[in-house]
């Protein structure tokens, strides 16, 4: 009878003990607990707004790539020609120093100063000649009559066209002396002539220099790269002509 009593008595405290965490897990997880509840009544979060995309590049125009490209070719048009007179022009200062130029220009210099000479003597001979001191004397009248009647009140076009014309013919009239007395003096002849032989034994060194750049293996190389580079340029110029005449 008292065992029977014993599990009565812990039969009741187990169900009171039941009873009791129902109760408390009512008072803090219920829809009254102040918040301990599971059911979450705060509102949503907000999703993350959508980062645009990154902005993409550009594309350039075709033209303004062909402009692009013309100005490269451009560039390295001038380089290359650069390079080319810059051997050229060494070449050339090497060539001036040897015997066979230094003689050749040697005798270029005096017949250019021979010729100015008999020039000069020849027209202080002709200075002395009549009829160009007639000349003279006809292109200053028609000088001074052309001045004085553009500073007068009256100077109409019918009045300064003859004046300008005479003007003009005296002056034609002094040349045709002066060309004449030059051709016609012999020291002027002759000097000319010296002048003609030095001058075409000059040009044939120069000739001769040519042909000799022209067979050096660095030039030849540099000069190809010019023509090379002319090309492009061209081709390139041509492209951007027809951009701009497409647009």
């Amino acid at each position: 009878m008292r065992v029977h009593n014993s599990w009565t008595a812990v039969t009741a405290l187990m169900l009171g003990c039941c009873l009791a965490s129902v109760c408390l897990a009512a008072h803090y997880w219920g829809p009254n607990s102040g918040g301990h509840s599971h059911n979450n009544n705060n509102p949503p979060a907000t999703a993350p707004s959508a980062v645009p995309p990154p902005a993409q590049p550009a594309v350039p125009s075709q033209l303004s790539v062909d402009e692009a490209a013309q100005s490269a070719a451009a560039d390295e048009f001038a380089k290359d020609q650069q390079n080319l007179k810059a051997l050229a022009d060494a070449a050339w200062d090497k060539f001036q120093l040897t015997p066979e130029w230094a003689t050749a220009a040697a005798k270029l210099t005096s017949a250019k100063y021979d010729l100015d000479a008999a020039k000069a003597a020849a027209k202080e001979t002709l200075a002395n000649n009549p009829d160009y001191k007639d000349a003279l004397a006809a292109k200053k009248k028609a000088v001074d009559d052309l001045a004085a009647a553009k500073a007068g009140g009256d100077a109409t076009p019918e009045i300064l066209s003859p004046l300008a014309t005479a003007s003009l013919q005296a002056s034609i009239n002094i040349t045709k002396i002066e060309t004449e007395a030059l051709a016609n003096d012999t020291g002027v002849q002759s000097a000319s002539g010296k002048l003609e032989i030095a001058q075409h034994d000059a040009d044939m060194l120069k000739l001769k220099f040519q042909q000799t750049l022209s067979a050096d293996k660095q030039y030849a190389e540099a000069k190809a790269l010019v023509d090379a580079a002319r090309r492009r340029f061209d081709d390139a110029h041509a492209k951007v002509v027809s951009d701009s005449g497409s647009n």
